[in-house]
């Protein structure tokens, strides 16, 4: 009988002399899941009713647990909606760090050498994208350089920032941009989002 969810609990056995007894069952891993990436597992047997000694606990194999992340990414620029722009502008950029692998992402660097048509880079805010980031954005040149983001699984970690177009760029010029996103230290692919 299986008296527990987190534990096999097996009764009344009866096993004749000589013969193995082998119980199989299985399990499924928690996703997401949120462990160190091995799965341990051990038993005990106790006394026989007729006496003799139980044995335990007694260790089966490590299970490796695949926690593999895996990175998307998107950037949109909030304007005017129209995706022109004036000089003197401040453009907002949003960019979008998806994990829809096995296993958080860590270590995750964001690298962004703007347009030379930008200037006065501002990071506004770093969501959903752990706490151990460090932010070295350059405001001019305008550069976007942010290390060690984390990303969890199923979640959404979304940097916005913003630069201004400068007064000296010229009419019609197309100003575009990417940002290219670090494989994480867990290991899977960056991305590079434009």
């Amino acid at each position: 009988s299986n008296n527990s969810t987190t534990d096999v609990d097996i009764d009344d056995l009866e096993i004749d002399p000589g013969t193995d007894c082998v119980v199989t069952y299985d399990v499924t891993v928690d996703n997401p899941y949120t462990g160190d990436g091995t799965l341990d597992n051990s038993f005990t047997a106790s006394a026989a009713d007729e006496g003799g000694a139980g044995f335990g606990p007694a260790s089966a194999d490590t299970l490796t647990v695949d926690v593999t992340p895996n990175l998307s990414s998107s950037t949109k620029v909030d304007n005017d909606g129209d995706d022109i722009v004036a000089r003197g502008q401040t453009v907002t950029y949003t960019l979008t760090l998806k994990n829809t692998g096995d296993g958080d992402a860590t270590g995750v660097d964001i690298d962004d050498t703007m347009n030379t048509d930008l200037e006065n880079l501002s990071v506004l805010s770093l969501v959903n994208c752990g706490s151990s980031y460090t932010d070295n954005s350059i405001a001019n040149p305008a550069v976007v350089n942010i290390d060690n983001v984390d990303v969890a699984q199923g979640v959404d970690c979304v940097i916005q920032f913003t630069a201004d177009v400068k007064n000296s760029a010229l009419d019609n010029a197309l100003i575009p941009n990417t940002a290219t996103v670090s494989a994480a230290d867990d290991g899977g692919s960056g991305a590079s989002p434009s």
